[in-house]
């Protein structure tokens, strides 16, 4: 019950506030996809590392799949973020 009112509360107070829903939503994309690269991108790396990992190390395919797809999140994420902020600038201008 506690987790699930931290997670709301925020979202109401937004709303509450008068922050149009669709640029909330934009700008919570925008952090969670540097949050998703910032996670990512270490893990490929040191699961990449036979140091690290000893015997359980990625197989070469293994890592370049997980980069590629890693890859895909961050391009296609900052993607959406700009592409929203531009359809949102847009319909500011067009007010």
């Amino acid at each position: 019950m506690v987790r699930r009112l931290v997670t709301l509360v925020p979202s109401l107070a937004l709303l509450v506030v008068g922050v149009e829903p669709t640029w909330a939503l934009v700008l919570s994309r925008r952090s969670c996809w540097r949050r998703c690269a910032l996670r990512l991108l270490p893990l490929v790396v040191l699961t990449a590392r036979r140091r690290v990992m000893a015997p359980d190390v990625n197989h070469r395919v293994t890592t370049v799949l997980a980069t590629l797809a890693t890859a895909a999140i961050v391009v296609l994420n900052g993607v959406l973020v700009v592409l929203a902020v531009r359809g949102a600038a847009g319909a500011r201008q067009g007010e």
